[in-house]
């Protein structure tokens, strides 16, 4: 019986040991975030331009994680929240999963909602974006209010 019991903690210590914090979402909607303007071959010279000069600008790394919880609410563990930067949807995230995102400087509006919802539940965030690493993270509230801060 002993042996059992030392038996099924080691399993248990060693399946847990191996588990990452969060993992990067495989649902990323654009690799390159979309507040850089893509090369348009329509474009005239002088928006060309523009869009080199604000390629030239630095860019700021920013992680945004979504937190693993409980809840009550059935569809919320396969309902996806997007993310979105300047109004342009950029990634969608489950649970304990994150995105980098690459924002020019600059300030961005970042705003996260549940994609399943009719109510419209959002959260957003003005980013000063100024080439220092930050990071944000997400969740629901107990009332499910989204809140959304800065950790780093």
């Amino acid at each position: 019986m002993k042996k059992t019991f030392i038996a099924l903690a080691v399993l248990m210590v060693a399946g847990c040991s191996g588990k990452n914090p969060y993992q990067p979402a495989p649902q990323v909607l654009q690799s390159a975030v979309v507040t850089e303007s893509q090369t348009n071959k329509t474009q005239s010279p002088e928006q060309n331009k523009a869009d080199q000069d604000k390629a030239g600008q630095g860019k700021t790394i920013v992680r945004l994680h979504r937190m693993d919880q409980w809840t009550v609410i059935p569809f919320e563990r396969t309902c996806p929240l997007y993310v979105r930067v300047d109004g342009k949807v950029v990634a969608a995230l489950q649970f304990n999963e994150y995105v980098d995102l690459r924002l020019v400087n600059g300030q961005r509006n970042v705003k996260v909602s549940l994609a399943c919802t009719m109510t419209g539940r959002s959260a957003e965030a003005v980013i000063n974006a100024n080439g220092t690493h930050q990071e944000y993270e997400t969740d629901s509230g107990w009332y499910g209010q989204l809140r959304l801060w800065r950790t780093k």
